[in-house]
């Protein structure tokens, strides 16, 4: 059994039971479920393979354990990232694991825009909904963006 298929089953046996506290409000185990299933998805329509990497630069939030349970889905190789790191060890991480995809929160996604050029071309992913800032940065990195909102 994978670690996604025990948030999967969980969910297929309770549905309504709480399984995450954030921001004031318990998030169900048939909730954090579905959104990683669409990330996952997601994940894979945008060319995501199995055993291929995706990083994550996510604070400890509810969409995190949706990037990282949709990731892993997927068949992806999850790379957690340090939120502390400054740009340019964050370039040399990416290159180094060879991530194709990067999940990217949004205090981290200017942080990001200066190392973009420095990398293997790899997809941005930012969960949560899109915002006047990130559809700037979309038109200046073009092609190699995409957006998903993970949660409703």
């Amino acid at each position: 059994m994978l670690i996604a298929d025990i948030l999967h089953r969980a969910a297929r046996a309770h549905p309504e039971r709480r399984a995450a506290w954030f921001e004031g409000a318990w998030r169900t185990s048939g909730e954090l479920s579905a959104a990683a299933l669409r990330f996952a998805s997601f994940l894979r329509v945008e060319g995501v393979v199995p055993r291929e990497r995706v990083a994550l630069l996510l604070d400890n939030s509810v969409d995190r354990s949706i990037a990282h349970f949709g990731a892993l889905t997927a068949g992806a190789v999850e790379v957690s990232l340090n939120t502390d790191l400054k740009a340019s060890d964050l370039g040399k991480l990416l290159n180094d694991c060879e991530a194709v995809a990067l999940v990217v929160g949004k205090r981290h996604l200017w942080s990001c825009c200066g190392i973009l050029g420095d990398v293997s071309p790899f997809a941005v992913f930012r969960l949560k909904q899109i915002t006047k800032q990130w559809n700037g940065l979309q038109t200046r990195l073009a092609a190699r963006t995409r957006a998903y909102q993970a949660v409703s």
